[in-house]
């Protein structure tokens, strides 16, 4: 079967409302909406095709999107080509769990008639903004983590420097404890040698009173 055109709504793009779209996934980037319609055809009417394409580099970004007007058709050709290989590339075909977003009524042509560049515009700055605002969550938690880890490491610097003060506290006080034992020890032993030259001396002078004695 052929693949007619979407109707043309008076000043918009075409009218898919109440369409299936499936989402065709890892084809092989030169493959173009004549590849897809001409694959899809024999499963129904395919009513729309549109495969994405890099903003900067124009190729396609390995996915698509195939419209049915019925459930029948869109199911038919999931069964058909979901797991086909085309040139060495394993095809991946499901319901598209969200459809492209609408044009915005600034974004519309004026006086009638469709432009799909400006559909397919808008469509690559919306899954841009997408990937900025993933990207931007990324990096937030990227610093969070960075940050949380610093936190992590200064606290254990201070306990670290915590540590080595209250280590040098201990020994300056076990230092001072030993300096006070050993000025108490030699004070000691100054007294007791004081005290044995007294005995000494005393025990002298009473060998000499004896001899004293002892001569007259």
């Amino acid at each position: 079967q052929g693949c007619a055109a979407p109707a043309m709504s008076r000043g918009g793009p075409p009218d898919v409302g109440g369409l299936i779209s499936l989402k065709v996934d890892n084809f092989p980037f030169n493959t173009t909406s004549e590849d897809l319609r001409e694959m899809f055809a024999k499963y129904g009417e395919v009513r729309d095709c549109y495969i994405p394409r890099d903003h900067h580099s124009n190729q396609s970004r390995g996915f698509g999107f195939v419209r049915f007007s019925s459930e029948d058709e869109a199911e038919a050709a999931i069964d058909g080509c979901d797991r086909r290989v085309l040139q060495g590339r394993e095809l991946r075909v499901q319901v598209a769990q969200h459809s492209r977003p609408p044009l915005p009524d600034r974004e519309r042509p004026r006086g009638g008639g469709y432009d799909d560049r400006r559909d397919r515009d808008y469509d690559r700055r919306g899954s841009d903004r997408d990937y900025d605002r993933r990207d931007r969550d990324y990096d937030r938690r990227d610093d969070r983590d960075r940050r949380d880890r610093d936190r992590r490491v200064r606290r254990d610097y201070e306990d670290d420097d915590d540590d080595d003060e209250r280590r040098s506290r201990d020994r300056r006080r076990r230092d001072d404890d030993d300096d006070r034992r050993d000025r108490r020890k030699r004070r000691d032993d100054d007294n007791d040698d004081d005290q044995r030259e007294r005995r000494k001396r005393r025990d002298d002078d009473d060998d000499d009173d004896d001899d004293d004695d002892d001569d007259r």
